[in-house]
């Protein structure tokens, strides 16, 4: 894959490039899906919530997919960055630590990160 803005500024290697491209690529697939299915449950909590006869049911079972599709987010975002952090040299380690304690720590932040 080509060299990114974040790849660039962690000064990667060609060979942590390939790894780093080779480890992101199903991540950012499953993150993808992953969001596309988040706002089609938000999307249906939404209408619950407001809809002409209130189902608390429905609203707690959407509520309840979120949470779990949330969690799964956020394992994988771990194991995502464990992954990177064995491609890493101690010095990129602390820079990429540092560039992400800079952002927000959410799905499409991370995405974005990784696709400039």
């Amino acid at each position: 894959g080509a060299p990114t803005e974040l790849s660039r500024e962690l000064q990667l290697s060609a060979s942590q490039l390939q790894r780093w491209h080779d480890a992101e690529a199903p991540f950012l697939a499953y993150l993808r899906a992953s969001n596309a299915s988040l706002g089609e449950h938000r999307n249906r909590l939404i209408e619950a919530i407001f809809a002409e006869q209130v189902d608390r049911t429905v609203i707690d079972a959407e509520q309840a997919k979120i949470a779990e599709l949330q969690n799964e987010q956020q394992r994988l975002l771990i194991d995502q960055l464990l992954q990177e952090r064995e491609i890493l040299e101690p010095q990129q380690r602390a820079r990429l630590a540092q560039v992400l304690t800079q952002q927000s720590f959410g799905a499409d932040s991370i995405e974005q990160l990784h696709r400039k």
